[in-house]
Formats: structure tokens, C-alpha cells, sequence
């Protein structure tokens, strides 16, 4: 008894708590998620079609000819986990003719997850390179300590992609540290 005497008067102090963030009085709206906007199913296919063809890589013009709304399809399937690895990287490789869908900040976080796939993390990093400019250099350097020579190398790579002073810096410094003859002869390129 004395029990359950606790456990409502600790549920009814959350519900009173509840209530008064979110009564009509007060100042403060309640959060609500930002939903998605529709894309319309034309653009997604085309997308989809875009992403799957192994045949090719699409370049700027093919994907301008679709529109700005694929770069909202091309994020969305960037961060789907049911997605193939393959997909969601040339995804991320692809978000970098879209600067408009901020996709810097996706890019960053997908850099420095290291529970993703190398290859996703090295695609959003070569993405990054070309759109996050010197800001960028900050987190590609920051993965050059991982212990995956392959995500060293995408990191490399990003570096030597980008236009920033910053990266051949970065470059500079790691080669020296770095370990793995074929990334030294990377870095040197």
C-alpha cells in the first residue's frame, strides 16, 4: 500500500509538471519535429534511378536537370540505414552539387561516425572537402587518427580534393606520422 502511495504521488508531480509546460499560459511553445516536406514521386524515382545506375556517375548537369528537390532525396537516402552502403554513399558523393540542402552539417556528422560504413564515411568526406572549404579540414584532420587505414584514406583523399590552404596543411603534418607506405605516396600526390 504505502508502496503505491509513492508511485501516484510521483506520477501525479510528472503530470502536473507536464501540464504546466504545456498549458496555454505559458510563454514557451511546445517543440514540435519539423516534418518533411512531400517530394513529389517523379523526383524520387528519378533519384532512386540516379543512385542504383552502376554504369555511371552523374555529374552536375544530370542532377540539376532533375532540381533542387533532389538534394532533399539525396539527404534522406544518405542517413536511411536500410539503405545499401553503396547507395547511401554515392548519395553522399552526390550531395555536393547540392550546398542549398545544408548538407555540410549531415556530412560532418556522417564523417565522424565511426559506426558507419568506410565507404559512406569516405564519400560524405569527399562531399565535405568540396562544400565545407577550410571549416571542413577541422574534422577530415580529426579522422586521420583512425585506426582503419582505409578511413585514413578517404580522409587523404577528401584533404587533397578540397581548395582549402588549410588541407595541404593537414596533409603535410599527418604524412608525417602516418604509417602505411601507400598512404605517404597518397599524401605526396
Amino acid at each position: 500500500m504505502r508502496l503505491s502511495a509513492i508511485s501516484l504521488s510521483v506520477l501525479f508531480l510528472f503530470t502536473a509538471q507536464a501540464q504546466a509546460q504545456t498549458a496555454p499560459d505559458s510563454k514557451a511553445a511546445p517543440v514540435v519535429a519539423e516534418q518533411p516536406k512531400p517530394v513529389d514521386a517523379l523526383i524520387v524515382s528519378q533519384v532512386t534511378d540516379l543512385i542504383e545506375a552502376h554504369h555511371t556517375i552523374p555529374n552536375a548537369e544530370a542532377w540539376q536537370k532533375i532540381g533542387p528537390q533532389a538534394g532533399i532525396v539525396l539527404r534522406q537516402i544518405a542517413q536511411d540505414g536500410k539503405r545499401l552502403a553503396t547507395r547511401r554513399a554515392r548519395a553522399a558523393t552526390a550531395l555536393r552539387f547540392f550546398p542549398a540542402t545544408d548538407a555540410v552539417g549531415l556530412l560532418t556528422k556522417m564523417v565522424a561516425d565511426d559506426a558507419l560504413a568506410t565507404p559512406i564515411r569516405a564519400s560524405a568526406a569527399s562531399s565535405l572537402a568540396v562544400l565545407g572549404g577550410g571549416e571542413a579540414v577541422a574534422t577530415l584532420s580529426a579522422v586521420l587518427s583512425s585506426e582503419s587505414m582505409r578511413v585514413r584514406e578517404g580522409m587523404i583523399k577528401a584533404l587533397a580534393e578540397s581548395k582549402a590552404p588549410e588541407a595541404r596543411a593537414a596533409l603535410s603534418a599527418h604524412g608525417k606520422v602516418e604509417q602505411k607506405a601507400f598512404l605517404k605516396k597518397e599524401i605526396e600526390k
